[in-house]
């Protein structure tokens, strides 16, 4: 036997093997599926109907917030209400739906909103403007689902959304622009029920090197560091091939996303303001700033005394550096630049540690340079600046910034 024909016999042989790989995965997977359900929901009685949204009534939801309902909205009068909503006779008994909401009609049918519950939020955004055509909604309808049924399908509904991958949407919004070329990318996103700005930035992906989209369908580079690349390179921080560098580091691990930002992003802008302050009361809580203008700051205003008559003295005010009485200010760590550290630190509860690292972190690495500007910060300060709000201040910052994290987030999330 020749070497051609043992090179012959083994491809062969290897394709083979290849194969029955293939049939037998295909064989695995058909018997997983043919096992019976826990709960064979699929089966019950399902109906499509139009219904009125007026008897249509939410329950309850496993998610506690509906996040882009106006974009939702704008999104299904473009093109209408792509997925029907699920839903189930409404059940007066108590042990589940009970008594009807205050003010329906009892004598019509009503139904319980079982799985989508933002499209049923963006139909009543759209009632309520007055605009017509969406009264009623495309709805199916289960017969004889159980409480544990509906909560097990509501959470199916929201767990089993698959998001588009960030080249596959930048790709199916250009061949959208390609088709319709009266339109501009920010009419095309809103038409879509999208953010201008997120189209504008997935479609700016589509200009890298292929070596960085590469990165970025493999899972191994974020749309935001993608932008920045891109950004680097039309500011001449970086050229193409650093582009590419950069991207096989973040990938392999060599550097982190934060250096990845130091060497690409733009320089940190001079500081020229001076930290804001929080002014304290005796009580330990910030001073509104119309108290002090009416009654004058502390220094200048009369001593207050307790109920046994002694005088309160002014707590340390984060940013000042002392107090009234000469005690050591609030520590402020890790601070440089505009921050003064001449005075000797006091202790800081560690809680109050807690909070102020995790809001001066996420400060610097998300918060925009014309954010912090208007806090007159920069980003080494972040934390210094953190450890200067109030408690209850300090709790409000960190919730904005993760309701900003998780609108980011949301907007990639298919409907």
């Amino acid at each position: 036997m020749s070497d051609v024909d043992k090179v012959q016999i083994a491809e062969e042989a290897a394709a083979q093997r290849e194969q029955e790989a293939v049939a037998k995965k295909r064989e695995s997977r058909a018997n997983a599926l043919r096992r019976e359900p826990h709960r064979a929901t699929a089966t019950k009685q399902r109906a499509p109907r139009m219904l009125p949204i007026e008897q249509i009534h939410p329950g309850d939801n496993i998610r506690l917030d509906l996040p882009e309902i106006q974009e939702l909205a704008r999104s299904i009068r473009e093109v209408g209400l792509l997925t029907p909503l699920l839903v189930r006779p409404w059940d007066t008994t108590p042990e589940a739906d009970g008594k009807l909401p205050i003010g329906v009609d009892p004598d019509l049918e009503h139904f319980r909103l079982v799985a989508g519950h933002r499209r049923h939020a963006a139909l009543l955004a759209l009632v309520d403007a007055d605009i017509r055509h969406f009264e009623t909604a495309a709805c199916e309808i289960r017969e004889g689902l159980s409480e544990a049924e509906a909560y097990a399908l509501m959470l199916t509904e929201n767990i089993q959304r698959v998001a588009l991958e960030p080249v596959q949407a930048a790709r199916a919004l250009r061949l959208l622009l390609d088709l319709n070329q009266d339109l501009d990318a920010g009419t095309l996103a809103k038409s879509l029920g999208l953010k201008p700005a997120w189209a504008q930035t997935h479609l700016k992906l589509l200009d890298l090197p292929q070596e960085v989209i590469d990165r970025i369908e493999a899972g191994d580079l974020s749309v935001t560091i993608a932008d920045l690349l891109r950004k680097g390179e039309t500011a001449g921080r970086i050229d193409r091939d650093g582009m590419i560098d950069i991207a096989e580091k973040i990938a392999s691990g060599e550097i982190t996303t934060a250096e990845a930002r130091k060497q690409v992003g733009p320089p940190p802008k001079p500081n020229t303001q001076a930290p804001k302050t929080v002014s304290m009361g005796p009580d330990g809580k910030a001073i509104d700033p119309s108290d002090l203008e009416a009654n004058g700051s502390w220094s200048a205003s009369a001593p207050m005394h307790d109920a046994s008559g002694e005088p309160i003295q002014r707590p340390a005010t984060p940013l000042g550096g002392s107090s009234q009485g000469g005690e050591p200010g609030v520590l402020m760590a890790r601070s440089t630049g505009n921050v003064d550290m001449s005075s000797a630190p006091a202790p800081v509860a560690y809680e109050d540690r807690l909070d102020a690292y995790l809001l001066g972190r996420a400060l610097r690495e998300w918060a925009t340079d014309d954010y912090l500007d208007n806090l007159g910060i920069d980003r080494v300060q972040c934390e210094a600046y953190a450890l200067a709000l109030g408690f209850e201040e300090r709790i409000q910052a960190i919730r904005r910034i993760s309701s900003k994290l998780m609108d980011a987030e949301s907007a990639l999330v298919s409907r």
